[in-house]
C-alpha cells in the first residue's frame, strides 16, 4: 500500500523502519490469522492481540512499542482519510497498570488548558501551555532561561536540555503569544525563564501542585494522579494516535539517539513539528473560551 510506504518512510533512519515494520507485520499477520478486515477491526480484537503479546513473552516496553507503531499507523491512515477510526487508539500494555503511569486523553488536556486560561495567572497559562505543546520535562522547562530563546531560521524556538545536551523545539504561534504575554509582565532581564516573585527559578513541586489544582479545576477524573510525568506522556501518545511519526515525536521529546540525526534540528524539519498540531487546537479553544476576569495585580505571580 503506497500510503504504509510513505508512513515508513517519515522515518529516514534504517533502524527505525526496521522497528515500524517488524511490528506492522506481526499485526497483519494476526489480521490475516483471524480472517479480519483491517480497516474493520473491533476493539475486542485489539484486546485479543494485546493478551498474545504478552503471551508471547515479550517485554512489557517491546509490547507499549509495537502498540504505539500500529496506533501510529491507523493514524496516519485515518489523518488522510483511508480509515475512520484507529482502532488502537488509548491501547497500551496492561501487565503492569498498578505502576503505569496515568493517562490523560487529548480532551483532558485541552481541560487542562482552558483552566489555567479561565482562572491562572500569565505565567500559569504560559506554564501549561508550553508544557503541552513541548512535551517537555518539567526539569527541562524550570532551567530554560531567557537566553535559551532563540530561531531556527524563520522558526522561533526555545532550547531545552536532556541528559546530554540542548536541543530546540518549536515554539508555535499561539504558545510563543502565551510565553510573550507572561515575559511582558515578567520582563525580558537575563535568568530562569519562570521565576516567582522574588526572581528565582519555580521548584518542581510548585509546578507539581499548580496542575493538581487545575485538574481539579477542570474536573478531570481523579486529578490528585494527574502528575507532570502524565502531561509529557500522554501528549506523545496523542500525536502517535493523530497519525504523526515516532521518530517526529521522540524529536519532540528530546530523545538523545534521534536527536543525534543531523536532519532533524533543521528549520524544513522542525517545521513539521508535532508541536504545531497541538497548537492549532489550544488556539481554535482559546478563541471559544470566554474572557477571563482580570486578576488582581497581586495575584500576577500566583
Amino acid at each position: 500500500m503506497e500510503a504504509t510506504r510513505h508512513w515508513l518512510h517519515s522515518s529516514e533512519h534504517a533502524s527505525s523502519i526496521s522497528i515500524y515494520t517488524r511490528a506492522l507485520s506481526w499485526w497483519l499477520d494476526w489480521v490475516h490469522y483471524r480472517g479480519l478486515f483491517v480497516d474493520r477491526v473491533d476493539p475486542s480484537e485489539v484486546d485479543l492481540y494485546v493478551a498474545a503479546l504478552h503471551h508471547s513473552q515479550l517485554s512489557d516496553a517491546t509490547t507499549q512499542q509495537r502498540l504505539s507503531v500500529i496506533s501510529s499507523w491507523y493514524g496516519y491512515l485515518a489523518k488522510i482519510g483511508l480509515i475512520v477510526t484507529n482502532p488502537f487508539k488509548g491501547a497500551r500494555c496492561v501487565r503492569g497498570a498498578a505502576k503505569s503511569t496515568r493517562r490523560l486523553t487529548e480532551a483532558n488536556l485541552l481541560s487542562l488548558a482552558a483552566s489555567a486560561v479561565a482562572t491562572g495567572s500569565l505565567r500559569t497559562v504560559a506554564i501549561v501551555t508550553l508544557l503541552i505543546t513541548t512535551a517537555s520535562q518539567t526539569k527541562a522547562l524550570l532551567d530554560a532561561r531567557v537566553d535559551d530563546l532563540g530561531n531556527t531560521g524563520d522558526i522561533r524556538t526555545l532550547r531545552l536540555a536532556n541528559a546530554t545536551t540542548l536541543y530546540p523545539v518549536p515554539l508555535a504561534p499561539y504558545s510563543g503569544q502565551r510565553l510573550d504575554a507572561y515575559l511582558a509582565r515578567r520582563g525580558r532581564r537575563s535568568g530562569p525563564l519562570f521565576t516567582s516573585s522574588t526572581g528565582l527559578a519555580l521548584s518542581r513541586s510548585y509546578v507539581y501542585e499548580l496542575v493538581r489544582g487545575l485538574a481539579q479545576s477542570a474536573r478531570i477524573a481523579d486529578p490528585h494522579s494527574v502528575s507532570l510525568r502524565a502531561i509529557r506522556s500522554s501528549v506523545a501518545r496523542a500525536h502517535l494516535e493523530a497519525g504523526e511519526s515516532i521518530e517526529s515525536v521522540r524529536v519532540l521529546l528530546g530523545h538523545a539517539e534521534t536527536l543525534a540525526r543531523p536532519h532533524v534540528t533543521t528549520e524544513a524539519y522542525l517545521a513539521q513539528s508535532p508541536a504545531f498540531r497541538l497548537n492549532r487546537k489550544l488556539e481554535r479553544q482559546a478563541r471559544s473560551l470566554p474572557r477571563p476576569r482580570s486578576k488582581r495585580p497581586g495575584r500576577v505571580w500566583r
